[in-house]
């Protein structure tokens, strides 16, 4: 009669422990410290008119997005015909008006352009069709009033020009790469278009600045360590160490 008292206490003990676990509620902050870790998942900070939305891509060729309600998430939104896995995912203002959008390269060969409001397909590049679209950023590198989207596909770099979709620029050569990040890390002007593979290029007159060795990481930030006033790369490898390149210098630190 004790021993059923007691599994009954143990039971009765789980039951309510479960009940607390899937009773806790999610926060802003805690979904910003889950998208910190992993590339494609992203957080849109709520405002005073909305509340906080979390997209991801997940393994099944899916975008899905979730509003955060009284610290609960429900799926708001979601794509249902991508055809295969995404490659690069971020939300940016594309042309600078204040409104963000949602971008998407997958390994299909597919850019798509969303707007956040109603979840509207603005663009697919339906007419320059690639094989695969292996990463992708954008970056105003031209002083107009948009970003280009700056992207390799197909083995190829390109540029285009984000507001009427137009071709800027095609590299000649083939590159490959999982990440590309654009920023002033040397002492001219313009910025820099980054490969993780070790290719740098001049974002004005689209040369190659710098080609290492070794590429710099599976994942690639910017920090200034050394006090120059030039960024150095941060790369994350596989094993999860970090290689630091000082590009000014042209070398890898410590």
């Amino acid at each position: 009669m004790k021993r059923h008292f007691v599994y009954v206490c143990l039971f009765c003990n789980i039951v309510a422990f479960a009940s607390l676990a899937r009773s806790i509620d999610i926060s802003g902050e805690s979904m910003k410290q889950l998208t910190s870790r992993f590339p494609f998942a992203i957080v849109l900070e709520g405002t005073k008119e909305e509340s906080a939305r979390f997209l991801y891509a997940n393994i099944n060729q899916n975008v899905h997005l979730y509003r955060l309600e009284k610290g609960k998430l429900k799926l708001e939104w979601e794509t249902t015909n991508l055809g295969s896995r995404v490659t690069a995912f971020f939300v940016k203002d594309l042309y600078h008006d204040g409104s963000e959008e949602l971008i998407i390269g997958t390994a299909g060969g597919r850019i798509l352009i969303y707007e956040l409001e109603e979840y509207e397909l603005l663009w697919e590049n339906l007419q320059d069709r690639f094989e695969k679209v292996e990463c992708m950023t954008s970056e105003n590198i031209d002083l107009d009033t948009q970003d280009e989207l700056i992207f390799i596909a197909d083995s190829f770099l390109y540029i285009y020009d984000s507001l009427n979709k137009s071709l800027e620029w095609q590299s000649q050569g083939n590159f490959r790469a999982a990440e590309i990040i654009v920023a002033n890390v040397d002492d001219d002007e313009q910025p820099e278009i980054i490969l993780n593979t070790g290719f740098i290029f001049d974002s004005k007159f689209y040369n190659i600045e710098l080609q290492t060795e070794n590429s710099f990481g599976d994942r690639m930030s910017l920090l200034d360590i050394n006090g120059d006033g030039y960024p150095e790369i941060i790369g994350e490898l596989t094993n999860f160490s970090l290689r630091i390149f000082d590009v000014y210098a042209e070398r890898e630190l410590w």
